[in-house]
C-alpha cells in the first residue's frame, strides 16, 4: 500500500509540474509582434510640438494682426515645448510643457512671481485642459493661474483660455485667439 501511494503521489506531482511548465511557456513568451500604443498625453504633447513658431493675435473679425503674442519652441531633445507669452515685452512669461509619466504637465513662470504647476485633466482630439496641482505656490489661496484650456481649432489657429484664481475663486479670464505667423509677416 505504501509503494502504491508513493507511485500515485509521484505521478500526480510529475503531472502538475509538467502542467506548470506548459502554462509558463505560453504566458511568459512575448508575442511575435508588439504594438506600441501612445498615451493621450504623448499625443497631446505632439500636438503642442506642432505649434512650433510664432503666433499673432487676431482682430475682432478674426484676421491676423502683426502683434506676435505667443511663440512655441521644441526643446530638451524633443521632450519639452517652451511657450513664450508676450515675447520681448516687460510682461513676458514662459510656460514649459512636458510628460511626467503618463501625464502631460506644465509649469507656468508667471509675471506674478509664482510658478503654478498644472496637470492635464482632459485631453480630446482638439482640446487640452490643464488644472493646477498646488505645486509651485506658497499657498493655494495666493493669486495664480489655476487652469489653462487649449482649443486647437486647426493647424494654423489656436484659442487659449487661462483662469486666474485668488482665494480659490476665478477673478479673471485671459486668453488669446491666434493664428500662425506667415513668413511674410
Amino acid at each position: 500500500m505504501c509503494v502504491l501511494n508513493l507511485i500515485v503521489t509521484s505521478v500526480v506531482t510529475l503531472s502538475l509540474s509538467l502542467s506548470s511548465i506548459e502554462n509558463a511557456s505560453t504566458c511568459c513568451v512575448a508575442p511575435a509582434e508588439t504594438k506600441v500604443v501612445k498615451s493621450d498625453a504623448s499625443i497631446a504633447l505632439g500636438r503642442l510640438k506642432a505649434l512650433s513658431g510664432s503666433w499673432v493675435q487676431v482682430d475682432d473679425d478674426g484676421n491676423a494682426t502683426d502683434q506676435v503674442v505667443l511663440t512655441y519652441r521644441v526643446t530638451a531633445g524633443g521632450s519639452a515645448v517652451l511657450e513664450t507669452v508676450f515675447p520681448g515685452a516687460e510682461m513676458e512669461m514662459v510656460t514649459l510643457y512636458h510628460l511626467d509619466g503618463d501625464d502631460l504637465v506644465l509649469t507656468h513662470y508667471c509675471m506674478l512671481g509664482n510658478q503654478p504647476h498644472m496637470k492635464s485633466e482632459s485631453i480630446t482630439k482638439d482640446t487640452i485642459v490643464f488644472v493646477c496641482t498646488g505645486e509651485g505656490l506658497a499657498k493655494e489661496s495666493e493669486t495664480h493661474m489655476h487652469q489653462a484650456t487649449f482649443n486647437l481649432l486647426s493647424h494654423d489657429r489656436l484659442k487659449t483660455e487661462w483662469l486666474l484664481h485668488d482665494n480659490s475663486e476665478v477673478i479673471e479670464t485671459a486668453g488669446f485667439e491666434v493664428v500662425r505667423q506667415k513668413s511674410s509677416q
